[in-house]
């Protein structure tokens, strides 16, 4: 049977859109005063466009000692942890089964785990709760259609609390008109990324891979405030839809188009100074008052 991850998380509710105190706290402990806040597909990303997702950002993050900003939630599939129970009950099985759904929010644990120097942080929009479901042992986020309206997942796909996260801020209620909880999200995200560029001087990338509707959301707020942007060509959706309209580009200088690959993802970083390029590379220049 698949072991589910304990969860080792502070969770700390916030009602505004200003987060906890004790989440900020958590950027006073880099080393790197950078944050790279993460965003893209979920669960309608297909998973062609999933299969190599956490191996690319897994080798192009080597090194990474700033903030990471993500979701606060992972999905599992819980007819095919069912599935996980009964074969493990047949000695003789040797399939290895994933209750997971893979999406963009799991790469930041994939990031952490090989650079334990850098600090995880993640971000859950409203929901109706958060209860422990005892048949699984699972932090399970409840959510309703008042809740979100566009939510299509299958009923045996569940919502739970990422394990091994420094901190996750839980949002108590909406923050601004939105046609998702999802834009909540990206909303505060946007906020705690532009604070940090404005007042203490940080380095910061949006980097996305794959994405819908919300993702677009969060491209637009934040290149519309001029922060960098780094589109994943080749990830699907919209951010390779984004990545071959040459008007949105033009009209937008810090979103700046990488490939499909390690190598060209961490030039990118590099290029925003959200990671430090290895010796004999200098990376970006930049202007010294």
């Amino acid at each position: 049977m698949i072991e589910l991850d304990s969860l080792t998380s502070m969770i700390l509710p916030t009602s505004s859109a200003n987060p906890h105190p004790k989440f900020t706290s958590k950027f006073s402990a880099v080393e790197h005063h950078s944050v790279v806040r993460i965003t893209g597909g979920c669960a309608h990303m297909s998973s062609a466009d999933a299969a190599n997702m956490n191996s690319l950002f897994r080798k192009a993050f080597l090194g990474f000692s700033g903030v990471l900003l993500v979701g606060g939630t992972r999905m599992v599939d819980t007819g095919y942890l069912r599935a996980t129970m009964s074969e493990s009950e047949d000695a003789n099985s040797t399939e290895e089964f994933s209750p997971f759904v893979p999406g963009i929010t799991d790469v930041g644990r994939v990031i952490k785990r090989q650079n334990p120097n850098c600090v995880l942080l993640g971000v859950i929009p409203r929901s109706e709760g958060v209860g422990f479901n005892q048949e699984f042992g699972i932090l399970e986020v409840i959510r309703s259609v008042k809740d979100d309206p566009g939510d299509r997942y299958a009923k045996h796909i569940v919502t739970i609390v990422q394990s091994d996260m420094d901190a996750i801020s839980l949002l108590l209620k909406p923050l601004q008109p939105r046609r998702t909880i999802w834009e909540d999200e990206a909303y505060f995200c946007a906020r705690i990324v532009q604070a940090q560029r404005e007042s203490a001087g940080w380095d910061s990338a949006l980097v996305v891979y794959n994405g819908g509707q919300t993702t677009e959301y969060e491209i637009r707020l934040t290149a519309e405030s001029d922060s960098p942007v780094i589109l994943i060509r080749g990830s699907g959706r919209i951010a390779d839809r984004l990545a071959a309209d040459a008007e949105f580009l033009e009209a937008h200088p810090s979103v700046q188009v990488c490939d499909l690959n390690p190598e060209s993802l961490r030039n990118a970083l590099v290029e925003t100074g959200t990671i430090t390029p290895p010796p004999g590379q200098h990376g970006r220049l930049r202007a010294v008052s």
